[in-house]
């Protein structure tokens, strides 16, 4: 006779496993990089980095297009001067909040699936908060 209080546990299927393995290799390395470009980051260094694209950028043999890639390397350096604290710090959170779901839904909790996909949308939307106009 079957016991009728024995609850079964449920079993992880193989691609959430595959999922979360990978979830915790790209959130975790994003954790690291970001926090260490938040304890380098210097303006001077940028600054020196615009100073070498401008150098670049000067030269009349180029086409056009490596004209305008430059340029907005430019405007992407000087919005990460402005507010750079705050990009790194904004991504080094969404990087911990995606560990802290992909943890959750190792668990099989999953209504973390939900925070973990949604974790990685500041990052990408962030560069939109700061541009420069």
């Amino acid at each position: 006779m079957e016991n009728p209080f024995n609850v079964e546990k449920p079993v992880r299927p193989t691609f959430l496993t595959v999922l979360c393995i990978l979830t915790f290799i790209g959130s975790g390395w994003g954790l690291i990089n970001n926090l260490f470009q938040l304890a380098m980051f210097t303006p001077e260094r940028l600054v020196a980095q615009i100073q070498q694209i401008t150098t670049m950028a000067g030269t009349e043999t180029q086409p056009s297009w490596v004209s305008s890639m430059l340029s907005s390397s430019l405007e992407v350096l000087q919005t990460t001067i402005m507010h750079g604290k705050a990009i790194y710090s904004l991504a080094a959170l969404c990087a911990v909040i995606s560990l802290i779901g992909a943890f959750m839904m190792y668990k099989l909790k999953e209504w973390f699936l939900f925070i973990r996909d949604r974790a990685d949308r500041p990052v990408v939307y962030s560069a939109d908060l700061f541009r420069l106009e």
